[in-house]
């Protein structure tokens, strides 16, 4: 084969078609487009989206009409020291006392015990009050519905209503476990005096009950 042969056959070259470019450029990451897409969705389901807040909104400002609210009030009891000489000790300022934290701790159980909240019931007469006396409560209307519906049971209410002392005395210890959870007792940081703190809807009848576990305690 000639030198001349080789010069009439023309080169020949491989399409690039369908292969990668070697300088192809990656797309860029634009997050404001992504924030306009967020946007215009949101902006497709506003309705949606504002009757929901509404309904929540209504939902709160319901609830938040509907609760009550409670005062606090607070009495202070002196541990280790005799009644008729706590304002002596205290007005000479003596502090020191021979007694120990868990001592002060005891006293605090005993003050909030069910022997004391039974005596302040019964001095206050809270079991006549429908804040601490669920019976005499205006029923619900889910209480309504229960008792519509609570055929089967009357039997059973029946045998239990029969004795009137025994639901006056279970009315009675039920107002004394509300009472109770009115009610807090802890000792003070660092002191021998235990806090007495009382909650109530009405905010004298709070300090009265606070002042009243402290006088039947001592």
């Amino acid at each position: 084969m000639s030198s001349s042969d080789h010069l009439s056959n023309p080169p020949r070259y491989i399409s690039s078609h369908g292969l990668p470019s070697l300088n192809t450029v990656p797309p860029q990451y634009e997050p404001a487009s992504e924030l306009i897409g967020i946007l215009r969705k949101l902006w497709r389901r506003k309705v949606i989206i504002l009757f929901t807040t509404a309904i929540l909104l209504a939902v709160a400002l319901l609830v938040v009409r509907l609760m009550t609210p409670l005062y606090l009030a607070t009495s202070e009891v002196l541990i280790g020291v005799p009644s008729s000489n706590a304002g002596n000790m205290a007005a000479n300022g003596i502090e020191k006392m021979v007694v120990d934290r868990d001592t002060v701790e005891s006293q605090g159980h005993v003050v909030h015990s069910r022997s004391v909240a039974s005596r302040v019931v019964q001095r206050m007469a809270l079991d006549l009050d429908p804040e601490f006396n669920p019976a005499l409560r205006p029923k619900s209307t889910i209480a309504k519905l229960k008792s519509l519906f609570s055929f089967g049971d009357n039997k059973d209410n029946d045998k239990e209503t029969t004795d009137s002392a025994t639901i006056k005395q279970r009315n009675f210890e039920r107002v004394v476990s509300v009472l109770l959870n009115d009610v807090e007792v802890e000792p003070a940081e660092r002191s021998h005096v235990l806090e007495i703190n009382a909650r109530s809807q009405n905010p004298e009848r709070a300090s009265r009950i606070a002042n009243a576990f402290a006088d039947l305690y001592l």
